[in-house]
This record gives structure tokens, sequence and C-alpha cells, in this order.
């Protein structure tokens, strides 16, 4: 469901063969588009005890079972998740307890993958934040890395179809220590965005792990109740804000007016392509692709967090992720060897 436009109900997943280029400023070739039936292999009782998986090689769905007993249901697609690079560990918290809205969840579910044969999953609430309509991103830091909890509602909305809950500062970052099961709080400064929900992000590594840059994009702004297109950058250790300026984005070129989107997903490719998926395309507040596919607002959009600049294609074959100038200048640190200034001791958070 898309919050501030027409709910947008699908059982087909729909997914993209990455390993060829795909034009993403104009409406994508049904030959690239693959489609599959999401199947329901159970009652909502049963499936606590199962998961659907899928696997594209095959288009095959299977209903895989799962250790751990009975989690906390989150409903109404607003939970937040992550996954783990490498440790396969994947992370969902957020969201409501119930399908009227009226109770949040403040706990967390961690989905244990590392032995494919045996998975399972367990409840986390300790210190767990309540996060709606935020963000979480994982970055290899430390001896098993942290997740990092940014933006949305930290108290819950009522009513919940009009959104006036309490929204999370956006110098409020929460961090989830992975290797403990921790979560710390800590502030960040700089170009601070505004309160926001309903924003993508994604995270680059330096080549040595020694920063991780999160980029956020658009959302809705809280404060001036809005879609917005801006883009921040969140530079770890530092845990300082950047704005980052964009440029070759076709709906900002085919309009003078306002441009925001909001509901929309993020993934990375490489490191360095943010895939921007759906959501609602708001110009001048109104909704562009409410109905149908709108052939002059693409749904997909790639851009390059290297230099910020969008891409006509989407491309398998592309240069090493760099840190953005612009980052470097406020942090600095060297393109040869970037340590931001006053690096924080994550391991020292309280």
């Amino acid at each position: 469901m898309f919050e501030h436009g027409d709910p947008h109900i699908t059982d087909l997943l729909y997914w993209l063969d990455l390993n060829a280029s795909v034009m993403v400023d104009t409406v994508i070739p049904q030959s690239q588009l693959h489609a599959s039936a999401v199947p329901c292999f159970a009652s909502d009782t049963e499936a606590q005890g199962s998961i659907s998986e899928f696997k594209p090689n095959s288009g095959l769905w299977t209903n895989v079972s799962m250790g751990g007993g009975v989690t906390d249901s989150m409903s109404e697609g607003i939970s937040v998740t992550t996954a783990t690079s490498g440790l396969g560990l994947g992370f969902i918290t957020g969201g409501y307890n119930n399908p009227e809205g009226t109770s949040a969840s403040s706990g967390m579910i961690r989905f244990d993958a590392s032995v494919p044969d045996a998975l399972n999953w367990r409840n986390e609430t300790e210190g767990a934040p309540i996060l709606i309509r935020g963000v979480m991103e994982y970055a290899r830091f430390g001896s098993k890395g942290i997740i990092i909890a940014v933006g949305g509602y930290h108290e819950l909305p009522r009513p919940r179809l009009h959104f006036k809950g309490v929204p999370r500062n956006m110098s409020q970052i929460m961090v989830y220590d992975v290797s403990t099961s921790t979560w710390f709080n800590q502030s960040a400064d700089g170009d601070v965005p505004e309160f926001r929900d309903s924003f993508c992000s994604v995270i680059s590594a330096s080549q040595s792990d020694s920063s991780f840059q999160m980029t956020i994009y658009g959302g809705w702004d809280i404060k001036v109740n809005q879609a917005v297109e801006d883009i921040y950058v969140l530079s770890i250790p530092a845990f300082r804000w950047v704005k980052v300026e964009d440029t070759g984005k076709i709906e900002r070129l085919l309009s003078n007016q306002s441009v925001g989107r909001a509901g929309h997903t993020c993934a990375l490719y490489k490191n360095r392509q943010m895939i921007v998926l759906g959501g609602d395309l708001h110009i001048d507040g109104t909704v562009q692709n409410d109905k149908s596919c709108n052939k002059s607002y693409p749904t997909i959009r790639v851009l390059d967090v290297s230099n910020f600049t969008w891409q006509p294609q989407f491309s398998p074959m592309y240069d090493a992720y760099t840190i953005p100038d612009r980052v470097q200048e406020v942090i600095g640190g060297k393109l040869a060897a970037p340590f931001p200034k006053n690096p924080i001791d994550l391991t020292k958070m309280a």
C-alpha cells in the first residue's frame, strides 16, 4: 500500500534479469519483465511455522518449514527489513500488530538462513525501537556488522490513514550491533534532513570498509506535507548528513513544477547503482501514476551514487564505487584513503 496515494495490491512477483542492460527512461518491454503469482500455502496460523521460498532460476515456489516457534505478526506492508551480507541473516521490524492499525510493533524478528536446511527465526524485542515507515540498512562494521535505522515514526500514527503520529528526528540514528543483539542511540549532525517517511535508502562501502555512505532519496516531508525528491548521504562512522545535488533526472527535465516520489523502494547493485522501484510520483501535488503506468515518468530509475547522476539505462558493467566528491569535502577524507574526521567508536556508544 502506498500511504499517500491509492492502495495498489497485486498477487504477482515481478523481477528483471540484471545480467543484461535495461532501458529505464521509458516503459520496460514485456520481454524483459518476468512475473510469477505468489501462492498461498497455508492459513495465517499455519504460516507462523513456515515461509514461502522462490527460486528465480526454476521459477518455482516452495513452502519451507521454519524453526523458532510463533513470532509477532507485522501487517499492512509497512514493516522495515534489511539483510546482512554474507552472514545469511535478515531482520524485520516496525509495522502494526493487527489489521486495524491500533497496535504498533516494537519488536524485531531475526531470520537466520545461515544453514539453508535449518531455517529459523526468533524475536529480539529488548531495546528494539518502534520504526514505522523508516528505513534500515546493514553495514559491515565490526565483527558481525551493524544495522542503521533512520526516519519514520517512533510512536503509533493515529488515525493511521492520516498518519498523525510522532515523527523521529532525522538526527536521531538507531544502531543495532548484530554480534551482541544490542541497540544504541547515536546523534548525527550536518545537513540534517527534515522529518520524513516513505523514503528509500541504500548503503555503499568504501574499498577498505573504513567508511559507509547511506544514501536516502525522496519520501514524504512531514513538515510541509508533500512528496520530495531530494537526496542526502549519511556518512558512517562520522554520522554526518550531507545534502547532495543530482543531475539528469527526467521528471525534473519534463516539468518545471515541484516533483516528489514517496512509497518507493530501492536496491543497490554492485555497491554503486541505486535502483529505484515504484512508489507514487507527485508533480505539483498530483500523483501521476496512481491509475496506470506513465511513459513519461517511468516506474524504475537508476542513480549512480558515486556522482549522483540519473542513468537512462541500467548496465551490469560498471566501474567500482568511489566516495562522492561532495561527501569527501565534508568528512575530510581523501579519495585514495577515505578516513572521516573524528570517527566514532561504535563499540562505545551509549
